[in-house]
């Protein structure tokens, strides 16, 4: 799947390859035990892929230009949405987030070689990125088929919860969005419930504002699932009104 957020033993994991990348950047040698290529090729775009610490000390300051609507994409993968949201929307800055190197990598390769500049890539966990943002302030929020950790034993580890989606109402402008789309039913209509109640409004299934291109923005996962005739659930929602 391609949520970001990862408890178990692997997330761990995930975490410590951000740490690596942040280490690296302030002049530390990678580890013996670590030759990943992804690893060391991070250090190639030092003005495109971002650590967690830069993020929050610059923020929208890592775009050219800061005044533009902020865009995030959380759980990016290797970048596709985050390529085809920045090279229709000139007029936007669009944010990737994730936690593996090798898709941060992959995904700034890509930003690099096409000369994309309204683009860059984060590896940072998603809480602590979207909170680093200053009230009020963010654009849009897409979240594409997260993890969707289906045991009852697991549902503790869902992104997509009442605390984050709290934050990021505080963060959204609004007149912003939050984009979701999913496989899992019971984690749609979760997030559904919680959204209603914490007195979200919900728009069509992929109404998105006018300002932005309508385009589909399909994600592999999502052709995938198409592909196999499998329900897809989707919803773009818009933030409690602030009083």
């Amino acid at each position: 799947m391609q949520g970001i957020v990862r408890i178990a033993k692997d997330g761990k994991q995930m975490r410590q390859a951000g740490l690596l990348v942040e280490r690296m950047k302030k002049g530390d040698a990678a580890p013996d035990k670590h030759f990943n290529p992804y690893l060391h090729e991070a250090m190639e775009y030092g003005n495109i892929l971002f650590t967690g610490s830069e993020w929050a000390e610059k923020n929208a300051a890592v775009f050219d230009d800061a005044d533009k609507p902020l865009l995030i994409e959380i759980g990016c993968y290797m970048g596709k949405n985050v390529l085809e949201f920045a090279n229709h929307n000139s007029g936007w800055n669009v944010l990737g987030i994730d936690i593996t190197y090798k898709r941060v990598v992959k995904t700034a390769r890509k930003i690099k070689n096409l000369n994309i500049k309204n683009a860059k890539i984060l590896i940072s966990d998603a809480r602590a990125a979207i909170a680093e943002i200053p009230d009020g302030t963010l654009a849009g929020v897409c979240v594409f088929f997260p993890d969707p950790w289906p045991k009852k034993k697991q549902l503790k580890n869902r992104l997509l919860q009442g605390p984050f989606l709290e934050l990021l109402a505080r963060k959204l402008k609004p007149d912003g969005f939050f984009w979701f789309k999913t496989d899992s039913e019971d984690y749609f209509a979760n997030v559904r419930l919680t959204l209603e109640n914490q007195g979200w409004a919900e728009s069509a299934p992929d109404a998105l504002p006018d300002h932005l291109e309508p385009l589909p923005y399909t994600t592999v996962f999502e052709a995938l699932f198409t592909g196999k005739n499998l329900p897809i659930y989707r919803r773009v929602f818009l933030p409690p009104r602030k009083s």
